[in-house]
Order: C-alpha cells, then sequence, then structure tokens
C-alpha cells in the first residue's frame, strides 16, 4: 500500500509498505517500493525501524508522526 503527503517545507513524500502492514518505506522515482528508504524514529534514517498495521490510516499516522519527527530534529540545529 502507498500513502503520499504533499507537505509546503518538505514537498510531496511517497510511503510504501506491504499489503498487510510492515516496514515504511520513503519511496522516490529512483527506488520504488520496497527499493526505498526504511524510515526509523525520531525522523530519520537509522536506528529503529517504524513499521505499520495492515490498513492504509496506520500507514498514514505513521508516515505524518515520521515527517513532524523529521522536521523537529531540522528546527534544532
Amino acid at each position: 500500500m502507498e500513502f503520499t503527503l504533499n507537505s509546503r517545507i518538505s514537498g510531496k513524500l511517497e510511503f510504501f509498505a506491504p499489503n498487510g502492514g510492515g516496514y515504511v518505506r520513503l519511496t522516490s522515482g529512483e527506488k520504488p517500493g520496497t527499493l526505498g528508504q526504511q524510515i526509523c524514529e525520531r525522523g530519520g534514517f537509522m536506528g529503529s525501524t517504524l513499521s505499520c498495521g495492515p490498513d492504509i490510516d496506520s500507514l498514514a499516522r505513521v508516515a505524518r508522526k515520521w515527517q513532524k519527527q523529521r522536521l523537529q530534529d531540522k528546527s534544532d540545529d
């Protein structure tokens, strides 16, 4: 399943998780689906990986939380 998040700050972010839930990935044109980077806690790509449940609402919740943490981490610089 896929979820797209449009943000004025981050632009278009596309997230992917397998159809029964699992690890969430940030995809791009060059790295679609399971080739995308796994997202992790605190808005990064290293550390404890994030996963979602079997429905699109769960994927959307994880994606929004990750993006919010990523923006907060960048504002602390």
